[in-house]
This record gives structure tokens, sequence and C-alpha cells, in this order.
């Protein structure tokens, strides 16, 4: 961890030393990934965006709005990755752990969605599929 940012209160904080990581087609858990580790490094990004000879990047500065977008969305997708961790823990998964796994993913998503309207639109998009896949 370094201690080079400071945050909006001025304070030192520590960012982690990661590298950014980017989304793969064929690894449905990356884009949970790529924006885990964006949003832990959002101090280096902007400062890194800010600086005098990023000119040609400057268009891809994210506002503060677009930030919390991308925070929701970390929360959102933070639930089928705890999910799947949870059964890749396992060495043998079995239908007996998938389901109550799928159904609490499910519920959680519910419960976020009526807690946090604002990404509710998302959620019920996610649960639509999810519900779908489940009444198979």
């Amino acid at each position: 961890m370094k201690n080079w940012f400071k945050g909006p209160t001025g304070e030192a904080e520590q960012v982690p030393e990661l590298e950014l990581l980017h989304d793969v087609k064929t690894h449905w858990d990356s884009t949970y990934a790529m924006i885990n580790c964006l949003c832990a490094l959002r101090l280096a990004v902007n400062y890194f965006l800010a600086l005098p000879n990023q000119k040609e990047l400057k268009d891809y500065v994210l506002s503060c709005p677009q930030w919390l977008v991308l925070e929701d969305f970390e929360h959102i997708l933070q639930v089928p990755h705890k999910v799947q961790q949870r059964m890749s823990s396992e060495s043998l998964p079995r239908l007996g752990s998938a389901v109550p796994c799928f159904e609490l993913f499910m519920s959680v998503w519910e419960m976020l969605g009526a807690t946090h309207p604002h990404v509710k639109p998302w959620t019920d998009v996610g649960l639509e599929w999810a519900t779908k896949y489940y009444q198979r």
C-alpha cells in the first residue's frame, strides 16, 4: 500500500498496489473484478488522468456520479461473485448446496433493489434472467 494520494479530506490515503484489470468475455466474474479493482484504484486513476502529460486521456476522466454508478454495479455484482466463490470453495459442489446459494443470491438482489431503489432496474433485469434459469 502506498500513501501517495490525498482523499477528499486532504489526508493521505492508502492505495493498494494493483494492476488494472480488463473484462474477459469468457470469464463472467471478470466484470466484477475489473470494477472492484478500478474502484480500489480510484485515487490513483484520477491522479494519473489529471497529469498534464495525459491530455489525450482527459475525456476518460470519470465524474463523481459516474464513480457512484460504478460503485453501485460493484455492489450488485458482488452478490453473484460471493455465491460463485462459495460454490468454488467446495471440492465437489452438490445440487443440495447450489440451490440454496442460488436462492440466497436472488433474495439478496431482491433486498438490494428494495433498499436501494436506484439499482432496482438492474437487479430486476438480473432477477428476470435468474428466475428463467431457476425455473428450468
